[in-house]
């Protein structure tokens, strides 16, 4: 993992013990009702928002999800994601490009 990351990437989370090896962490205390840490610097708030996107979408359309296609579906919701404040037609317009 670590040849994977550049030099100087941070990495934030939450407190669970499996993250705590990663260089560059700095997490979120959840248990102690942390939700910001560092001056306000670290938070997973946007994270957690975007994975609920995905996790609602694929228990309530999908209801079934394939492995061998768990990136086409990650990248499907990340388009949703992105999208999530355009206007209808803007988005719409996206998707006819």
């Amino acid at each position: 993992m670590h040849q994977r990351l550049q030099p100087g990437t941070r990495i934030y989370s939450d407190e669970h013990p499996s993250y705590s090896w990663l260089p560059n962490h700095q997490a979120v205390n959840h248990r102690m009702k942390q939700y910001v840490a560092a001056a306000g610097e670290v938070h997973t708030s946007g994270i957690e928002s975007f994975w609920a996107v995905p996790k609602r979408g694929l228990t309530g359309v999908y209801h079934h999800v394939s492995p061998q296609h768990l990136a086409r579906y990650v990248a499907e919701f990340t388009g949703r994601f992105n999208d999530r404040k355009c206007a209808f037609r803007e988005r719409l317009g996206r998707l006819a490009e």
